[in-house]
């Protein structure tokens, strides 16, 4: 197994238990607690580039003794828990960057899926928006409206 940096790994978690009182050794299942386990796996990951392998083998150094599927399956689900659950993808937002989308990548995303007429999927893209993308969205929404009223009473 390839070494980690366990010091900076630490730090993360001294760092991560401070602001969210969470309990690395904690064997809930409470959602709450699950959202929260797997922002800090995908934080070892991210900025401590570890490997579900290493991070098993860090939780385990800390009292609990995680096996690396239920790691490997944590951290795949973030896209899941990102989609789902308003919280977290709050915190997740606040500690990376990686999934926000740009105003333009929204837009052509919204072209794409009027132009296919799929009414499902505009909603599902709206719901990946952050506040300030929504609001945009409104706007350009708004004015198209009121651009075809316009043109329907002239």
């Amino acid at each position: 197994m390839k070494t980690y940096d366990y010091k900076k790994a630490d730090e993360l978690l001294k760092e991560f238990k401070s602001v969210t009182g969470f309990d690395v050794s904690s064997e809930s299942r409470v959602e709450g607690v699950v959202l929260l386990r797997c922002l800090f796996y995908n934080i070892l990951t991210h900025k401590n580039y570890m490997k579900d392998i290493q991070i098993a083998h860090f939780i385990k150094s800390k009292g609990k003794n995680p096996n690396r599927s239920a790691v490997f399956h944590c951290l795949k689900k973030t896209k899941d828990y990102y989609r789902d659950f308003q919280s977290f993808k709050s915190m997740y937002d606040t500690c990376f960057n990686d999934v926000k989308q740009s105003n333009e990548e929204v837009k052509l995303k919204i072209e794409h899926i009027t132009l296919n007429k799929d009414k499902k999927a505009l909603y599902t893209a709206l719901d990946t928006l952050t506040d300030l993308q929504l609001k945009d969205v409104r706007e350009m929404v708004e004015l198209r409206i009121k651009s075809y009223h316009w043109k329907n009473n002239v």
